[in-house]
């Protein structure tokens, strides 16, 4: 038998980037394994928490006693019989949503990151005593977790039902700015951490109309009891990871500081409404494979594209929804989406199943290959979900849609263990009459495109492409920020033809110093196929090659409303029966 687990959160040093934990339980049992995930639920890649561990010490019955490691995550207790107290610190110096970080300007940490599980007491009680930095009485301690009942007066002490639930809600501490509202009669809060002057008030009031959105797409109530926005400010990257009953989200200071309608805080919001909609796919909708994962191993599943593409498709067509996008606004991002899956040759390559299969060791562990090799679960999975949509729709006389899908998912499986590889077809079929084998078959096991324009047409919008307004000629590859060493080289493009490698720095164009940033950098008139002459090092070698330019492909995706199609076209995106 054992108690429940107790653990202790200090951080005494600060500076020195080290949590100080201390685990506590009883037990009867006379060996006891203790275990530190190797990933995080929602980022699927191996990314070995346990190798940040930097002391571990074990008493037993106040006796010092040997505790031995046995894999790179996994250490063994004998002798464990009695009142067991272990003892170690974690090294914390990532900023990502997906890590712990330690400062004496505040911290953040998920719990995969610095709470050890005991395999023998994974579904147990779970307690959790928070310390105050020293010196900063003042900081604030923001968590989804659940105060400890048992000590009422005490706001720094917390449970939880299980290992699985403890590590479900990040903790973060230090000076914030948070702003309160409500969604159906569920409490909300948006918390700010790090240096931003922002109107509070309207990201709340936005943060409200996207979160009223997605419910009424659910259905009421909210599936939380209460729910929280934590924002992490500072850097140029942004990223988000969902929680059962929160998000972190880490977003440049331009994006929160944007102006109502502009592309910065559209992405801010975009970001928002996608961990939000995964409060209902993923946490609650979950693929069976994840849901009975352990987080010592891979968990492989090819439903990926439902539960990032069809939640990277709602995101902003929710905020379209909510009134924080127009039409017009609406069908420019959906183009650049349309552009950014069509410039990838991957896409012609990997299919949105094997992409899902493949995410932990190609879609996580991407190179400079990449867009040659492989194909988005998020980007063309949300473009397949906008097809079946409308599919549904057109084929329904709008009497179906992923709207119904997606409420029935909910009330199929909102508290089940998961679902199967194959359920999230098999309920789609039992929804309409049309055999949709080879919708499938083509969209999510084959690699063809998919004829977007016959589905968008039929709906009221028309689609075109055109060659980007700042190219003459193409060369087919991209380079580093601010540098001219090539990051990506396309496949068949005539950088490729010509040997220029991911690496090579281009130092000069037809004897002229080359500046990728330029504009007329490599300006030349493609219909006069003359041939032009680089001068680049690779390897601290100079080379010289030959590159004949090429027409720039059409590859920047335009959509326009139909007139007189705006009943069919409003249908579909305001999601009216």
């Amino acid at each position: 038998m054992l108690s429940s687990l107790n653990y202790t959160l200090a951080t005494p040093r600060p500076e020195q980037h080290l949590f100080c934990v201390e685990l506590a339980l009883e037990t009867t049992l006379d060996v006891l394994h203790f275990t530190m995930p190797d990933w995080i639920p929602g980022s699927y890649m191996i990314r070995d928490y346990a190798r940040h561990v930097v002391e571990l010490s074990a008493r037993v019955n106040g006796e010092a006693v040997p505790i031995e490691k046995v894999t790179k995550s996994r250490w063994r207790l004998d002798g464990a019989a009695g009142a067991v107290v272990l003892q170690y610190k974690v090294y914390a110096f990532d900023r990502s949503v997906r890590g712990a970080y330690l400062d004496d300007r505040g911290w953040f940490a998920n719990g995969v990151c610095v709470f050890l599980s005991c395999a023998e007491a994974t579904e147990v009680p779970h307690q959790l005593q928070v310390a105050e930095v020293p010196g900063h009485a003042d900081w604030s301690l923001v968590t989804s977790l659940e105060h400890d009942d048992a000590h009422p007066a005490d706001p720094r002490r917390f449970r939880a039902g299980s290992y699985a639930e403890l590590i479900d809600h990040p903790l973060l501490v230090g000076p914030v700015q948070r702003t309160a509202f409500e969604v159906y009669g569920v409490a909300h809060e948006v918390v700010v951490a790090g240096r931003c002057r922002f109107d509070a008030e309207r990201v709340a009031a936005d943060l409200k109309a996207v979160c009223e959105t997605h419910v009424q797409l659910f259905g009421e109530p909210p599936p939380m009891k209460r729910y929280v926005f934590m924002v992490l400010v500072g850097g140029e990257r942004a990223g988000g990871l969902e929680h059962r009953d929160c998000t972190v989200l880490s977003v440049p200071r331009k994006q929160l500081q944007g102006a109502p309608g502009s592309a910065d805080y559209t992405e801010f919001l975009s970001l928002a409404s996608h961990e939000y909609f995964h409060a209902w796919l993923v946490k609650r909708i979950r693929p069976h494979a994840l849901a009975s994962a352990t987080l010592d191993a891979e968990a492989y599943t090819r439903l990926l594209w439902v539960f990032e593409g069809i939640t990277s498709y709602y995101d902003e067509l929710a905020l379209l929804r909510a009134g924080l996008l127009d039409v017009t606004q609406y069908l420019e991002r959906l183009a650049k989406l349309l552009s950014r899956v069509q410039r990838g040759r991957g896409r012609l390559r990997q299919s949105l199943a094997d992409s899902s299969f493949d995410a932990w060791t190609r879609f996580y562990k991407q190179d400079e290959n990449a867009p040659n090799a492989i194909v988005s679960y998020y980007a063309k999975g949300a473009l397949v979900a906008l097809c079946l949509d409308l599919t549904l729709r057109q084929r329904s006389d709008g009497a179906v849609s992923l709207d119904t899908v997606m409420r029935q998912l909910w009330h199929a499986h909102a508290s089940g263990p998961g679902i199967g590889e194959a359920d999230f077809e098999t309920l789609v079929q039992s929804l309409i009459a049309d055999d949709l084998r080879p919708f499938f078959d083509q969209a999510v096991r084959g690699v063809d495109d998919l004829p977007y324009d016959h589905y968008l047409a039929a709906q009221g919008v028309a689609m075109h492409w055109r060659v980007a307004e700042a190219q003459s000629a193409w060369l087919g590859c991209t380079f580093k920020a601010a540098s001219s060493i090539v990051q990506v080289v396309h496949e068949d493009s005539p950088a490729q033809r010509a040997g220029l490698s991911p690496g090579d720095e281009i130092i000069a164009w037809q004897g002229l110093k080359f500046d990728s940033q330029r504009d007329d950098a490599c300006r030349v008139d493609a219909a006069q196929s003359e041939p032009v002459e680089l001068h680049l090092f690779r390897n601290d070698e100079l080379l010289s090659l030959i590159l004949q330019p090429a027409e720039a492909p059409r590859d920047v995706c335009i959509l326009e409303s139909k007139a007189g199609f705006e009943s069919r076209r409003d249908q579909w995106l305001m999601g009216y029966a």
